[in-house]
């Protein structure tokens, strides 16, 4: 019960960071900002939380979960944070931290599901996903880098947890038309950048 009451104060307080914002507040951490640590894991609780929310539409079945899930997703925030913080990046490289936060929410929501026997709403595509290695996870970061708008990223976390393309439509609301657009936009820069890796 105690989750509940505490999910339902964080739904009420948590304002999602926006892109922008978490790029700030990379900037600032790895200047050695504490406050800036603290306000990109806080920031991005809502994100676990709304994350949680879509999973749950889509299989209601398990909504018994929800605490954990949630607890899952915030660990995948701290997790993220403190991966970011760890490894500072080189001159070159362009880290895209809400893309990375996203996708550690998600690999933790995945690996819960895969411990607890939850099988029927993964993907195969997941089995890759929950690889524990260093490369992968820089890799899973590095795709979703890619997206450029939040519907992108969207449609990129849907389509990991399995979803068909007609499911993120609704899901979305957007047309089932302008979803497939989108994918295959995204898919083929995701391609197109990952033969340069």
């Amino acid at each position: 019960m105690y989750n509940h009451e505490l999910v339902d104060s964080l739904r009420s307080t948590c304002t999602k960071s926006t892109r922008e914002e978490n790029d700030r507040l990379y900037k600032l951490m790895l200047e050695g900002n504490q406050h800036a640590v603290d306000d990109l894991i806080t920031g991005n609780l809502a994100l676990a939380i709304f994350k949680v929310g879509v999973f749950l539409k889509q299989y209601p079945h398990y909504s018994h979960l929800q605490d954990d899930l949630i607890s899952q997703g915030f660990l995948g925030v701290v997790k993220a944070v403190n991966g970011l913080l760890k490894n500072k990046p080189k001159q070159e490289q362009k880290i895209n931290p809400t893309g990375y936060i996203a996708w550690s929410i998600h690999n933790h929501i995945i690996n819960f599901l895969r411990t607890n026997g939850c099988t029927d709403c993964l993907s195969s595509s997941d089995a890759d996903i929950l690889i524990e290695d260093d490369s992968y996870e820089d890799l899973y970061a590095l795709i979703f880098t890619y997206c450029k708008t939040p519907l992108e990223h969207q449609i990129l976390d849907l389509r990991l947890l399995g979803h068909t393309l007609n499911g993120i439509a609704d899901i979305t609301g957007t047309s089932p038309a302008t979803t497939k657009r989108r994918w295959k936009k995204l898919r083929t820069r995701i391609t197109r950048n990952l033969k340069n890796f």
